[in-house]
């Protein structure tokens, strides 16, 4: 979004651009230390210093603390007629998003960017002259290396985002407008409100906060083409005469119990697979042991059948049908993308789309049943109708959903509507950003400085 920093013009704001590989050469490595022979092994080698610095640190949040190294030298060596917005480029794991919001506050917001798999490999192939298959491996670290605990989050870290933008180079004008309206949103523009999608994606993380379950939340809602509510669901243990426990005496969940039965049977499987395949090692604990850490990241593992929570998505189909609501051609909002139980239970009850924010490697969602979900974004020459269209949430995140739509309620400047019975008026060269304005994230960038400064002596 090469364009982004000439948004922040009109709002009387000057763009700053904190590249966090620029930091690293300057700051980190020793000069001449990394070079390349072309743009694949230059991302790939940029890749490996950040995750050397990471493990060498042993923090995830290691760049980030480069970050605010960066802005506080721009910040001090700078000469600025005008407030600065400083945009760092580009955040890898999601301790580099917690350290940064612990740092900055509110005044902190994580732009998540998405472009589809066979976007992004033409722009590395097409764009940067890359290799096909340098391009893909590539991405597939990106997204996240499981070669490394402190290495590329980049999926787990765009699940945080505050904001969610489609980067579609067809479409580009489009993302501009978003970005355009989401800056508005920040500084107060007061004829703003939520679109339907918004609210829906809202609704689907507030319902996600009930459950309990010990691995993740999740939360989905229903609504009607008009924004009706037909239901919200979590993923959390059924209780017989239909839903889920709530806290109390009664209460059976997994936490009340002290373990996931899924977890448990996943190890009853591999126990019984051990056993048959090293009858002579049955009772061999530590040849035990090396056999689950052989198959730590396998398909077994990803095995979800086992667990006793029902799914957001179909806790939010089995409310509709318990209380007689029809499901056909509705839409169905998840934090999570759905997995295979789910979908085919989506497609089952007739609805028409579904659009998520977390991505789960794990669900087989896609193999399955590809003949009759797709996704939107990959193949838009699908007949509509034919098949649940599955996409990419775009908009305001649900985390900051409170921030940037309420009067009142806000953690920061409340906005007035009206001003003498009209509309109040506003103008962006002279707007306030919402987020509060103190001058407390100075002392917090001191700290970050010197646990980089004490994490770096520590390791040298």
């Amino acid at each position: 979004m090469a364009d982004f920093s000439a948004l922040l013009k009109k709002y009387e704001y000057e763009p700053v651009s904190v590249r966090l590989t620029a930091l690293l050469q300057e700051h980190v490595l020793e000069t001449g230390s990394v070079s390349w022979q072309d743009e694949g092994e230059r991302l790939a080698k940029l890749m490996d210093a950040g995750d050397f610095l990471r493990e060498k640190l042993r923090r995830g949040d290691a760049m980030a603390l480069i970050a605010t190294l960066g802005i506080t030298a721009h910040r001090r060596d700078a000469k600025l007629k005008k407030p600065a917005a400083y945009v760092v480029r580009q955040l890898k794991h999601p301790e580099e998003v917690a350290t940064l919001r612990r740092v900055y506050g509110d005044r902190f917001f994580l732009i998540s960017l998405y472009s589809t798999f066979s976007e992004r490999l033409r722009h590395l192939t097409g764009l940067r002259n890359i290799k096909d298959d340098t391009a893909r491996s590539l991405m597939r670290r990106d997204e996240e290396d499981e070669r490394r605990t402190l290495g590329q989050r980049t999926r787990d870290t765009f699940e945080l985002g505050d904001v969610f933008f489609r980067l579609d180079e067809k479409n580009y004008s489009q993302t501009q407008t978003e970005a355009e309206r989401f800056l508005d949103l920040v500084f107060g523009k007061p004829d703003l409100s939520p679109r339907l999608h918004e609210h829906a994606m809202y609704l689907a993380y507030a319902a996600s906060l009930r459950s309990a379950d010990l691995s993740r939340q999740v939360g989905a809602s229903i609504i009607t083409e008009i924004g009706d509510v037909l239901a919200v669901g979590a993923n959390d243990v059924p209780t017989a005469g239909g839903g889920q426990y709530w806290p109390g005496k009664s209460d059976k969940r997994d936490h009340a119990l002290g373990y996931d039965s899924n977890q448990k049977h996943k190890i009853r499987i591999a126990r019984d697979v051990f056993e048959r395949t090293h009858p002579d090692k049955k009772d061999d604990h530590t040849a035990f042991a090396g056999f689950l850490d052989a198959l730590d990241g396998s398909l077994l593992f990803d095995i979800t059948e086992y667990g006793r929570a029902v799914h957001a998505e179909m806790s939010a189909i089995g409310s509709c049908h318990r209380n007689g609501i029809r499901t056909t051609g509705a839409r169905l909002f998840s934090t999570t993308f759905p997995c295979h139980n789910c979908a085919k239970h989506i497609v089952d009850a007739g609805l028409r789309e579904v659009q998520y924010v977390e991505a789960y490697p794990k669900s087989q969602a896609w193999p399955l049943h590809s003949d009759a979900i797709f996704w939107e974004e990959e193949d838009a020459g699908t007949e509509p109708g034919t098949r649940v269209v599955f996409k990419h949430y775009v908009g305001i995140g649900p985390r900051r959903y409170m921030d940037i739509f309420s009067l009142t309620i806000s953690s920061g400047r409340r906005v007035k509507r009206k001003k003498d019975g009209n509309l109040a008026p506003w103008d962006r060269p002279i707007a306030e950003p919402r987020v509060p304005s103190g001058t407390a994230s100075t002392d917090l960038e001191a700290v970050a400085i010197s646990e980089l400064d004490a994490a770096m002596k520590g390791q040298s």
